[in-house]
């Protein structure tokens, strides 16, 4: 006989208590559940959070009441007692008349001898073989009976299908359903992206989201732009709006994402606003967490630098002009031309210099205007005088250099020249120039300058014209007395070109500057496109200051002619004695 058969009958009513007890409360939650899953289909669908406000609150009062009043079942149920659960177990296990508790049962003491003793230790003993294969059966749900119409359902597909189509996410829905203040109108997505190429290409901004792009875009065309075109993106109404760039493949497609791409990204409420610029290839994409909104496949047209060279070689001209005829050419237009100046290795009289006083001053400056903003080509020619310059008369190089509105810039070959030098045919001022370039090459050695221009000052009257020269020329000689640094040298070298043209044209020599700088103003006018007004009221006194200068030149000329004759002799003795001072 089995050692504990108590046990193991304890066992099964405790089980089957359980069941009974699961099967009770199971019956009962039948309601609760299906009026829960109605709810939150509701909610989460989005049906009630776009209510109005005492409707949406009508609904959920009367969903709250409905789900209290269907836990009434629940609430009478007790748990299963001793006596059902025998019978349960009698039920499952098929055994009739009672077995289960017909083991419980004690012989009476009346029936107590050995004959009643042995009698009933076979009536238990028979019991026992009837309980050995006792069962306590699984739990039975009883919905079917207490759902004829089978309306548990359509309550589980409704919320099955609120839970993958329902719009909106579930926390903003929640929120939405037990929010006091009116609802919010939504707010549909929109994309808008345009992009903008620089100003100066001239081209038109691209709007990605037009109707015609989007067909453009289906067929599988790809938008192409100039480099460095700005990106603008909005886009409303998404809940996580985001804007990245990734690589583009072959056939348009996205490759690995760029990191490096700079953008300005502001997002406020669902908002986004960027901007960036395109520096390369690429495929842009607009997402809404991992939605994808609109995708842009941006192909670059690179912007070439300017092109820039030499049509001639550059020339002298009269009076120590130089004159250079260029040719410059960009894809959108040439902002700039500009000229770089600098001395040569190779000079006339061999490599080099003998000393570094030629380094003491900056390159000249060779203006080059364009005669029209931005063009795309142009032939131009250049002028400008720099015979008063120290390096007039030595070997210099020249490059010109190119710059587009990008910054961009490109160089010409380089130009190897004498930079022009202005012949002087009066001899005081040939012997004043002369000493200025002896003071340009060797500033050093400026006592032997000073000693010519002291012979000049004392010898016969008609050498030196006028007394403003003369002070001039005392006063060169008074500074190269008293050098203290290389400003002094500097200034005496200035002052030397300029007492050698006030000797050399007289008065023709402001005359002439004025001429040159109207003429410059006249040309920046120009190729700025200053109006007519300007252009007109230039131009009158451009040939106010011409008829000057002519006038200017006759009487110089005139003068020149008188001084000639009277004064061959004076010059000729002078000559003669400077050359005898100069050996000395």
């Amino acid at each position: 006989m089995e050692q504990n058969p108590r046990r193991r009958i304890e066992r099964k009513i405790t089980l089957a208590r359980l069941g009974m007890a699961f099967e009770a409360a199971w019956s009962a939650l039948l309601w609760p559940l299906v009026i829960a899953a109605v709810a939150v289909a509701a909610i989460v669908s989005g049906l009630i959070p776009r209510l109005p406000e005492w409707p949406r609150y009508g609904l959920l009062l009367a969903l709250a009441l409905a789900f209290g009043w269907s836990f009434r079942s629940l609430a009478t149920t007790r748990w299963p007692s001793r006596e059902a659960a025998m019978r349960r177990l009698e039920r499952q296990s098929s055994l009739s008349h009672r077995p289960v508790s017909t083991y419980e049962d004690g012989l009476a003491p009346e029936a107590a001898s050995e004959a009643g003793r042995a009698l009933w230790e076979a009536h238990k003993f028979r019991i026992l073989e009837k309980l050995k294969n006792l069962r306590a059966g699984t739990p039975r749900s009883t919905w079917r009976d207490l759902d004829p119409n089978a309306l548990r359902v359509p309550a589980l597909l409704l919320l099955a299908a609120s839970l993958f189509l329902g719009t909106g996410s579930i926390r903003g829905n929640l929120a939405d359903t037990v929010r006091l203040a009116p609802q919010a109108a939504a707010i549909p997505v929109t994309v808008d992206a345009w992009l903008k190429p620089p100003a100066y290409t001239g081209k038109p901004p691209l709007m990605l989201t037009s109707p015609a792009m989007t067909e453009r875009l289906k067929a599988g065309g790809e938008i192409l732009v100039p480099e460095n075109s700005g990106l603008s993106v909005q886009v409303n109404g998404a809940t996580q709006p985001m804007l990245r760039f990734f690589a583009m493949t072959g056939k348009n497609e996205a490759g690995a994402e760029l990191t490096d791409v700079q953008s300005k990204v502001k997002v406020d409420k669902g908002q986004l606003k960027a901007e960036a610029q395109v520096p390369r290839p690429s495929v842009i994409k607009v997402f809404d967490g991992a939605t994808e909104l609109a995708s842009w496949p941006v192909a670059v047209i690179p912007d070439a630098p300017p092109r820039i060279n030499f049509r001639n070689e550059p020339k002298s001209e009269a009076l120590g002009n130089l004159t250079i005829d260029w040719h410059a050419s960009d894809d959108y237009g040439v902002a700039s031309v500009t000229s770089e100046i600098g001395l040569s290795d190779n000079q006339e009289d061999g490599m080099g210099f003998a000393t570094d006083g030629v380094f003491l001053f900056e390159a000249p400056e060779f203006p080059v205007a364009l005669k029209r903003a931005a063009p795309k080509k142009e032939d131009g020619a250049s002028s400008a005088n720099l015979s008063a310059h120290p390096w007039a008369g030595l070997m210099v190089e020249m490059t010109l250099e190119a710059k587009d509105a990008a910054g961009r810039t490109g160089k010409s070959e380089t130009k190897t020249f004498k930079l022009p030098e202005r012949l002087f045919v009066h001899p005081l001022a040939k012997a004043l120039v002369e000493q200025r370039k002896q003071l340009v090459l060797d500033p050093e050695n400026a006592a032997p300058v000073k000693r010519l221009i002291d012979a000049l000052l004392i010898y016969p009257d008609g050498l030196v014209p006028e007394s403003g020269v003369h002070v001039s020329m005392a006063s060169i000689s008074s500074r190269l007395g008293n050098v203290e640094s290389h400003d002094d040298i500097k200034l005496a070298i200035d002052l030397l070109w300029q007492t050698a043209l006030a000797v050399e044209d007289g008065d023709l020599a402001g005359a002439r500057a004025e001429l040159e700088a109207l003429r410059k103003e006249l040309q920046r006018a120009l190729a700025e496109g200053a109006p007519p007004e300007r252009i007109k009221e230039l131009m009158k006194k451009m040939r106010e200051a011409m008829d000057k200068y002519m006038r200017q030149l006759a009487e110089e000329s005139l003068r020149a002619s008188n001084r000639d004759r009277i004064n061959s002799s004076n010059v000729r003795q002078a000559a003669k004695s400077l050359r005898r001072t100069c050996r000395r």
